[in-house]
This record gives structure tokens, C-alpha cells and sequence, in this order.
């Protein structure tokens, strides 16, 4: 699932460097050793259908894109804290998962595919920074910046990556730039400290909080 705001969203979509971001981590180029995974590791997920299935040559040697290679180094991660190929399969269809097109018109089935992946990790060549919340049942969600300060909570635990530092740990690996983040979470909570809301603007806030809600119904009293 992808929780990002609208805004953020229209600015990377839009966004001259788009095609660029894309052609950079969709690139095949890096080799096994490049992962952190070894190459039984990476041939157990590759049987258990956890990697990228446009392969040139399937007898042939395992070749990575950048965007596979932070797949890898989440997986690396969630695997030291005990999950199993079988919670990774939602992962898996952020990254690779094709959209199902529906009525044969392009229009994206609402199940989760590699357009979510691509544009949250668009998103940190953006500078905006993007948390991906992933919980023992394998269900993930990024969230940009305000989502996370407002919708992160949650019943159940969650193991939570910060998507930048995964990306600028494996740019710095490679000699490239790193994207300093300039719409974080510690910046929204400044600035939320430094606001006075209001009795209502607060009362507000507690409502969108309540996990008991799954709906709010906003109405307009100007006539």
C-alpha cells in the first residue's frame, strides 16, 4: 500500500527527472556480490518466485537492477528479524508485480504492484523521506513524511525500514551522491511543536487518530 500525499505524488509524477529515476534503478548491471545476500540465499528466492521474473537467460548468472538491489537489502533486513519467504510475497509485488489491467482498458487492478515501489523510491530521489511499515503478516505500506506522523499507528507490531537509508547506504556503496532528505519526520514534528492549534483543529486531530474510526465524513456547513 502506498500512503503518500497527493501532493508529493503529483510533484514526482510530474517531475522532469521521472524518466531518468526510472532508467537509473531499473538498469540491470549489479552481480550477486553486490547484494548482501549469498548466492544460495539469493537461489532460494528465486525458487520460491521472490525475484524479478524478467530474466534474459534463466541459466544464466543473476544480474540486478538498483531498485532489485534495495529489494534485497529490505529482504536482508526483514529476514534478521525472523520472517519467512512466505511473508514476503507483498513485498515481492511492490517491486516486480505487473498491474492487472481490467476490462482490457489501462486502468491498474487496486492489488499492489511495482508502480507503488517505483514511485515511493521516486520519492527519496526526491528528498522526501519514506518509511515502509511492514507487519508479521507480510503487509506492508510506505508512507511519506505527514501519513506516517498521522496513520502509522497501528494494532498490530510493525517492523518499520527507512527506505532513504537503504538508498543512500547502497549510493554511497557505489560512489554515487547521496539524496540529503529535505521533508522528514523530524522536520514535521518541529514544526508541529512550534503550531498553535486550536481547541477544534486539536479535537480534529484526536478524531483521525482513532482507531476505532475506518471512515471520517467530512461536511460543510457554509450555505
Amino acid at each position: 500500500m502506498l500512503s503518500i500525499s497527493e501532493n508529493v505524488l503529483i510533484a514526482y509524477l510530474t517531475s522532469g527527472a521521472k524518466s531518468k529515476i526510472s532508467e537509473f534503478i531499473n538498469k540491470k548491471i549489479y552481480k550477486v556480490s553486490d547484494t548482501p545476500l549469498t548466492y544460495r540465499q539469493i537461489n532460494s528466492l528465486d525458487s520460491d518466485n521472490l525475484l524479478s521474473m524478467d530474466r534474459e537467460n534463466s541459466k544464466g548468472w543473476h544480474t540486478f537492477s538498483f531498485k532489485e538491489l534495495v529489494y534485497l537489502y529490505i529482504v536482508s533486513e526483514l529476514k534478521r528479524f525472523g520472517l519467512k519467504h512466505e511473508q514476503l510475497n507483498q513485498l515481492w509485488k511492490a517491486f516486480f508485480k505487473e498491474p492487472t489491467l481490467a476490462n482490457n482498458k489501462k486502468v491498474a487492478d487496486i492489488e499492489i504492484n511495482k508502480g507503488e515501489g517505483e514511485m515511493a523510491l521516486g520519492c527519496v530521489f526526491g528528498a522526501v523521506e519514506i518509511t515502509l511499515c511492514v507487519d508479521s503478516a507480510g503487509q506492508i505500506v510506505f508512507y511519506d513524511t505527514l501519513n506516517y506522523s498521522l496513520l502509522y499507528q497501528s494494532s498490530k507490531p510493525q517492523i518499520q525500514i527507512s527506505l532513504n537509508s537503504v538508498t543512500n547506504n547502497l549510493l554511497a556503496k557505489f560512489g554515487y551522491t547521496q539524496i540529503p532528505v529535505t521533508n522528514s519526520v523530524q522536520d514535521a514534528v518541529l514544526l508541529w511543536n512550534s503550531v498553535d492549534l486550536t481547541t477544534k483543529e486539536e479535537a480534529l486531530l484526536e478524531i483521525i487518530r482513532n482507531e476505532d474510526y475506518t471512515t471520517i465524513q467530512v461536511m460543510s456547513t457554509i450555505k
